[in-house]
């Protein structure tokens, strides 16, 4: 029957190894295995002195210790090249690998339950038991003529309530409106369409002055200069502005 022994905060083999290896900051690519060995084997020699029962893990792990050791002793020829066949042959790369693989689980698990204790303080509601089925309410049925009176009840009350409120429609003139810009543009020879509209900018009142302004190019009183795109818009009072509709224009500025 499997079962995990614990020494000293040790799970297992390659959690006794990997502690030897961090604290003497030893680079785990590149381990010292004849360090490591006697000190993985004093940790099992303390064990026996505790009276304490080995586990076959450890034991295994021990000879594979030894033999990576024996190994790391003899004399290996060496090659040509850039050192990748020597690589290959060293007996310490599969115990690496597996001490690589060990520690990024066991850096894992400490963050899992990092947030298993951060998940215990905090108290979820439960679901909710209600049946998602539709409960029709319970009382009497009401016919639709009655729902129907009930809302023009409704309505009648709300119109009864509310005052009355005239609203008078302001009557806007083409013609009114280009006589306002005509004497604003006598006066001052120059305005921007911004400074005609003035500070009333509703949507009425732009359409009319618009309107005004081009019905005052039409019949040749005002010029409108724009000096780049987008930009502002000068309107100029022309000479000989005072003329009337239906004079000709035969002269210039």
């Amino acid at each position: 029957m499997a079962y995990a022994i614990r020494l000293n905060s040790f799970e297992g083999p390659l959690d006794l190894l990997l502690h030897l290896i961090e604290t003497r900051k030893l680079d785990i690519w590149d381990i010292p295995i004849a360090e490591v060995t006697e000190q993985y084997l004093g940790y099992l020699r303390q064990m026996q002195e505790l009276s304490l029962e080995i586990a076959s893990e450890f034991l295994v792990m021990a000879a594979r210790l030894l033999e990576i050791k024996s190994r790391m002793l003899l004399p290996r020829p060496s090659k040509d090249g850039e050192g990748g066949e020597e690589e290959a042959d060293d007996p310490r790369l599969a115990l690496a690998r597996r001490l690589v693989e060990y520690q990024t689980f066991k850096r894992l698990a400490a963050i899992f339950g990092e947030l298993e204790r951060t998940r215990e303080r905090v108290w979820t509601r439960p679901p909710s038991r209600a049946s998602g089925e539709f409960q029709p309410p319970r009382g009497p049925q009401a016919s639709p003529d009655a729902l129907a009176e009930a809302f023009r009840h409704v309505l009648w009350r709300a119109f009864a309530e509310t005052p009355a409120v005239r609203v008078d429609r302001e009557e806007l003139s083409v013609e009114a409106r280009a006589d306002q810009v005509a004497s604003l543009l006598r006066r001052k020879g120059g305005m921007t369409f911004r400074e005609i509209l003035g500070s009333r900018r509703d949507r009425a009142h732009i359409v009319v002055t618009l309107l005004a302004v081009l019905e005052l190019m039409k019949n040749r009183r005002v010029r409108c200069v724009q000096e780049k795109v987008f930009g502002e818009i000068w309107i100029f009072w022309r000479k000989g502005g005072e003329r009337t509709e239906g004079q000709s224009d035969d002269g210039g500025d």
